[in-house]
């Protein structure tokens, strides 16, 4: 089955990204937009509206200026990205998320655009009529990814948390080009052909794109946040795939746990003869020599579980690292 997301054409309200970022950074106007375009966005920039010298540096005024950009938010563009801080951005994100219920907010932190985001923030805050904005944006709920090799258990251990948690915790399903090994790949994955997937690239579908064993993968932030509305959510994922959830921490509760065997046995145990039940000695060679890519970068904050491959051992570690999550 192919989801709607995939396939849905985004009308021109959807695609135009109204871009909040400070006065400061208005001379980079051209530079800021590319990259908005490249994100897959119509680029939206109010200083772009009307010569600064006349409109904010001029006879309107700062106050005049920024209620005009606020109309045109809400009139013109279906989405909002943050490329700076400032109070006006905080002001602007802060209008959005009083009318706009879904939230369509993006946020390049990581972009590093605004080398005073941080400390702007940190600063801005503290002030009342804004407060901390990324945190209403990001919402209760958290997305929970489970980082491990192939044969780690992975989909196992989802399911059982899944059957523990009931409706407090609910799957995201990724997309891939691999034919389904098993009926539990259902309720895992969404199944494609490449020719589809390749589609969905150029058309920006996916956050997250990741190739593993000549088969494609991939994943979707508009998927995740509509779990997000309503419950936490969980889902596998790569280390390439992390890297690139990671940058929306701003925007939705991201916590990764990564699953890592405690000897090459486990592993070999699961693929040859356990869950996956794999025949061929060359493919067990391929993917044992991949697991030892399954590592995270020391920026990435995340839960190590060592996995031993016995159950009883393994479970309560896995339950207790996602409980304390589960809101």
């Amino acid at each position: 089955m192919i989801p709607e997301w995939l396939v849905k054409e985004r009308s021109w309200f959807e695609e135009t990204m109204y871009m909040a970022h400070p006065t400061r950074m208005k001379e980079r106007a051209e530079e800021l937009e590319g990259y908005v375009y490249t994100k897959g966005y119509m680029p939206f920039n109010p200083f772009g509206c009307g010569r600064y010298k006349y409109c904010e540096g001029g006879r309107w005024g700062r106050q005049k200026a920024l209620a005009f950009g606020l109309s045109l938010q809400q009139k013109l563009c279906g989405c909002s990205g943050v490329l700076g801080i400032s109070e006006g951005v905080l002001g602007e994100i802060r209008d959005r998320l009083r009318w706009d219920k879904e939230k369509n907010i993006r946020v390049f932190h990581d972009a590093g655009f605004d080398p005073m985001w941080d400390s702007e923030y940190e600063r801005l805050k503290l002030r009342s009529e804004f407060g901390d904005v990324f945190s209403d944006l990001r919402g209760e709920h958290t997305f929970i990814q489970l980082i491990g090799p192939s044969a780690i258990g992975k989909t196992y251990w989802i399911k059982e948390l899944k059957k523990h948690f009931g409706q407090l915790l609910l799957r995201v399903k990724n997309v891939t080009t691999r034919p389904f090994r098993e009926k539990d790949d259902e309720d895992s994955y969404y199944s494609i052909t490449k020719d589809q997937f390749l589609t969905g690239v150029k058309d920006f579908k996916f956050l997250e794109i990741d190739d593993y064993l000549n088969e494609y993968y991939g994943s979707s932030l508009e998927e995740a946040k509509s779990i997000l509305r309503s419950c936490n959510a969980i889902c596998a994922m790569t280390p390439r795939g992390v890297k690139k959830w990671h940058e929306c921490r701003f925007e939705i509760n991201l916590v990764f746990i990564l699953l890592k065997p405690v000897s090459e046995e486990v592993l070999a145990r699961n693929l040859g003869l356990g869950r996956r039940g794999e025949t061929d000695p060359q493919k067990i060679m391929q993917k044992l020599a991949k697991a030892k890519d399954f590592v995270l970068p020391p920026e990435i904050n995340h839960i190590f579980v060592p996995i031993t491959g016995d159950d009883e051992y393994d479970r309560p570690k896995i339950f207790d690292a996602v409980k304390a999550f589960i809101r």
